[in-house]
């Protein structure tokens, strides 16, 4: 059985890392990008021992709400 962890503030120079070997990835779901819309976010990873296999990022409004896209080039996130 594999185990499994769920991480929920990966860091940015791993999860770019993630994104860049990724099938899925792209450049809207990198830290520069994400940085340039001026909200808070949380990067989350699913790790396979010390591999990430999984991960999503999460947009926050300033009270810590989840972002429902809020920007036009979101939907590629």
């Amino acid at each position: 059985m594999r185990e499994l962890t769920l991480n929920f503030h990966e860091e940015p120079e791993v999860w770019d890392r993630f994104v860049a070997v990724s099938q899925q990835g792209s450049i809207f779901c990198t830290t520069p990008f994400l940085n340039s819309l001026g909200v808070n976010y949380d990067l989350v990873t699913v790790r396979e021992g010390n591999t990430v296999v999984g991960g999503v990022p999460i947009l926050r409004n300033a009270d810590g709400s989840l972002c429902s896209q809020p920007f036009p080039l979101s939907m590629y996130q």
